[in-house]
């Protein structure tokens, strides 16, 4: 069997059940957020099967103006460039680092059709009450379950969104899709490398 070893998930994932609760559905911003993941998912397989660079300027500029919340104020007049006062050296690479991963993930099970066969769900939706249990207040409303249709037992990986923000971001974006167990605590590393920024919504639970 094919291992998916691209994302990093702890150990204990693999004691979750992530099988959907029938009885309950999405709210109008989960739909919102499960759309743009979709849509993200057709935008680098499209690039796949194009043979593209998915790690270019040009498609790193496009993602992080449609797709990715990077915590980063971008010159939406400027299509093409990303420079160094928007994202540093660092936090730029590591999103390209994590885009890569993810493009690789496609196309290896590009003759699987993985990508038309992955989706999301709410984990509140699941019955992935291990993790479920342990995350807090924030986590568990935008915390999302990427999984493929054909295997709705087995997670892939957990997607964090950040929901919209007024006069920042008009709809939600994606911040990770790393999950972690670091401190004793669930947090979530960013596609440009930042752990645990979650937290800044409830402090509170940090403390813990």
């Amino acid at each position: 069997m094919k291992r998916r070893n691209y994302f990093i998930l702890v150990l204990l994932l693999l004691l979750s059940n992530v099988c959907i609760s029938q009885n309950k559905t999405v709210t109008v911003s989960e739909q919102k957020n499960i759309n743009l993941f979709n849509d993200f998912i057709n935008y680098v397989i499209s690039a796949v099967h194009k043979k593209e660079d998915i790690a270019d300027t040009a498609h790193l500029r496009y993602i992080v103006l449609n797709y990715v919340f990077t915590n980063t104020q971008f010159d939406s007049s400027d299509k093409t460039t990303i420079n160094n006062n928007e994202l540093s050296e660092d936090r730029f690479k590591s999103l390209k680092k994590e885009l890569n991963i993810f493009y690789t993930f496609l196309q290896q099970y590009e003759k699987d059709h993985l990508a038309t066969n992955l989706t999301l769900m709410p984990i509140r939706l699941s019955h992935d009450t291990f993790i479920y249990g342990r995350l807090t207040s924030f986590q568990k409303e935008n915390t999302f379950i990427l999984y493929d249709k054909r295997f709705p037992g087995k997670a892939i990986s957990y997607v964090l969104f950040i929901p919209a923000v007024k006069n920042i971001i008009g709809n939600g974006r994606i911040w990770s899709w790393t999950l972690l167990f670091k401190f004793g605590k669930y947090m979530f590393k960013s596609l440009t490398g930042e752990e645990g920024y979650e937290y800044i919504f409830s402090p509170e639970e940090f403390k813990k």
